[in-house]
């Protein structure tokens, strides 16, 4: 949801999250309030060429939410008590050999959580593409496309990042 500043965004997803969390068909990730640092975003970004930023970030979002939703379905006691997914200890060993940065993780994390960590991890923009055109990248995205045709339908509620954001220098 876009919309500007007091518009009534968070208002709505709170609704959208109220709606979504006693469906049987669908897994709410928590509603997220606590979006990435603007400062290590801006350090990440300021050396990447800007015809190329927004693919950056794009890619920068894929896989924090991939990880996020892998890390649920790995550890969230919610998700494992209501949806079966098969093949657990084969998810956990192939994610940890494609995604080296996250066999440390032993719960579940935040989307936010996921970008903040993955800046800390890649330092800078040219380790990120490193490894987005790597196999590992490839092994990755292809494993978690399998198991998501196994999942419910898994929503996703980020909130506030205009307030952190609005600070952002114009480009």
């Amino acid at each position: 949801i876009v919309g500007r500043k007091g518009s009534g965004k968070s208002f709505t997803l709170r609704k959208y999250v109220q709606a979504s969390v006693n469906t049987a068909d669908r897994f709410v990730i928590t509603h997220e309030q606590d979006p990435p640092h603007l400062d290590s975003l801006i350090l990440f970004t300021a050396p990447i060429n800007p015809c190329v930023r927004t693919n950056t970030w794009m890619h920068i979002w894929e896989l924090a939410i991939t990880l996020s939703v892998m890390s649920h379905l790995l550890y969230s006691e919610d998700y494992m008590s209501r949806f079966q997914i098969e093949n657990r200890e084969e998810l956990k060993k192939v994610t940890d050999r494609n995604a080296s940065f996250f066999s440390e993780v032993e719960c579940e994390f935040s989307v936010f959580d996921c970008v903040n960590s993955l800046l800390k991890f890649f330092g800078n923009a040219e380790n990120l593409q490193s490894y987005i055109g790597g196999v590992q990248y490839g092994n990755l995205k292809n494993l978690m496309n399998r198991y998501l045709k196994q999942c419910p339908t898994l929503c996703f509620y980020l909130d506030c990042l205009d307030d952190e954001l609005r600070r952002a220098p114009s480009i």
